[in-house]
């Protein structure tokens, strides 16, 4: 995704700017949502490991389709899971690395942005 900030500053979208700059915005609503969803979902992988369904849970989950290899790694199941049941909450959040201007995303799946000015100690931008 391109991204500009007023102060010139634009986004290039390389992995270690993304890391730097770039995270998301969970409300404390959403965030117990997304841990009560993920943690059923979890639970549901561990049950049907332990029962031997495994291969058959990937055909009733809703977070894999079928061309996902049966054969994952546990951790790696957990994790898509984690990732997938996040998927739907929170916003994007950047913050320009140049003059440190903060902007959340109004709502997800859109490109409003509310900007936040850094302002420094001594109370100067």
């Amino acid at each position: 995704m391109g991204f500009g900030c007023e102060c010139g500053y634009a986004w290039k979208g390389t992995l270690p700017e993304i890391r730097l700059n770039e995270g998301e915005y969970l409300t404390l609503i959403e965030r117990e949502q997304w841990l009560e969803e993920a943690s059923e979902a979890i639970a549901s992988f561990a049950q049907a490991s332990a029962s031997g369904l495994r291969d058959q849970w990937f055909d009733v989950t809703k977070y894999f389709n079928s061309q996902y290899p049966r054969d994952l790694p546990d951790s790696e199941v957990i994790h898509v899971l984690l990732f997938a049941t996040r998927m739907d909450k929170g916003v994007h959040v950047y913050r320009c690395p140049q003059c440190r201007r903060v902007y959340i995303q109004e709502q997800q799946d859109t490109n409003w942005w509310m900007k936040n000015q850094y302002v420094e100690r001594n109370g100067t931008p």
